[in-house]
């Protein structure tokens, strides 16, 4: 799974937002 490289990439509230956008 390519989540496991974005975290380590972004930070895990950065990450959260790109993914969680309203």
């Amino acid at each position: 799974m390519s989540t496991a490289d974005q975290k380590s990439r972004v930070p895990r509230k950065k990450f959260a937002r790109l993914f969680f956008t309203p």
